[in-house]
């Protein structure tokens, strides 16, 4: 079955690739069996990595400044590493910045939450 990157590396990463695959209900039509996912996704939602998630509201701009920062922040770590050895601490007083800017990405929304809420 094909899968969405984001699925696949969901599973790899947080799941150490071990899912279960559920078969709730056979026999259905096309429509009835979208019908039932939709409910589905919509009554569990908040638990699932789907790619189509009514459920969730995403704010995709905290998405987006979330992820340039945290993208920023590993290429300064990654370029922090080679002063541990020559200049440890230059480096060490880089990790701090690092932290610092990871409690800055770490705190953006990236949900929203609101009338459909339950």
């Amino acid at each position: 079955m094909d899968r969405y990157p984001a699925w696949t590396k969901y599973v790899t990463e947080r799941l150490n690739g071990v899912y279960q695959v559920e078969i709730y209900r056979g026999g259905l039509t096309e429509s009835e069996a979208e019908d039932l996912e939709s409910s589905l996704i919509a009554r569990h939602g908040k638990q699932l990595i789907n790619w189509i998630n009514p459920g969730r509201q995403f704010d995709y701009q905290g998405l987006e400044r979330y992820h340039k920062l945290r993208n920023e922040n590993r290429q300064f770590v990654a370029e922090t590493h080679a002063l541990e050895r020559v200049d440890p601490a230059t480096a060490v007083s880089r990790y701090r910045q690092a932290l610092s800017a990871m409690r800055e990405y770490e705190a953006i929304t990236l949900e929203r939450f609101g009338a459909r809420e339950k």
